[in-house]
C-alpha cells in the first residue's frame, strides 16, 4: 500500500479502536489509484479470468495503471459498477455441482481495497485477536 494509505488505514484503526462508537463517514477518497494499484499488486497469479477474459499476468504495467486512474475516478464521482460475473460450474467429489463466479481482475482489485479499509474499522472492535484471545486464556 501506498505509505499515505497506510497511515490513514492505521489512524483509522485506532480511532475505530479507541471509539467504539465514532461513526466514520466519506471514507471514499482512501480508494484511489495508488491504493488500488497496490492492491493489484496482491493479487494472485495464475488465477481463472473473469467475464473480461483478462488475467492478471495479462495486464502491463502501465495499462492497469490506466485502469486502475480511470476506475479511482469513476468511484469518487459514484459511476464505477462491478462487471457481471463469470459463471462456471465445478463438479464435486460426489457429483453434485458448485457454482463459481469469477470477478474481473479491476472488480477483485476493488474488493480488495474495499476489504482493507473495512477491515482496519472493524478489526479492532469485532474480530477476535487471537494472540490476546490465548494470552487471556492462558492467565
Amino acid at each position: 500500500m501506498g505509505t499515505n494509505t497506510v497511515t490513514k488505514l492505521v489512524l483509522i484503526a485506532g480511532i475505530a479502536a479507541e471509539r467504539k462508537t465514532a461513526k466514520f463517514t466519506s471514507l471514499l477518497y482512501l480508494l484511489n489509484a495508488d491504493f488500488l494499484y497496490e492492491c493489484f499488486l496482491e493479487l494472485k497469479k495464475g488465477e481463472a479470468a473473469g467475464i473480461d477474459g483478462k488475467t492478471v499476468e495479462s495486464y502491463s504495467e502501465q495499462e492497469i495503471k490506466e485502469i486502475l486512474i480511470q476506475t479511482a475516478k469513476a468511484i469518487q464521482q459514484n459511476t464505477y459498477r462491478p462487471k457481471p460475473v463469470r459463471s462456471v460450474d465445478i463438479v464435486k467429489d460426489n457429483g453434485k455441482i458448485r457454482s463459481l463466479g469469477i470477478p474481473t481482475v479491476v472488480d477483485k482489485v476493488v474488493e480488495l481495497a474495499m476489504a482493507k479499509i473495512l477491515q482496519a474499522l472493524y478489526e479492532p472492535n469485532y474480530f477476535l485477536d487471537t494472540d490476546r484471545e490465548k494470552t487471556r486464556i492462558a492467565v
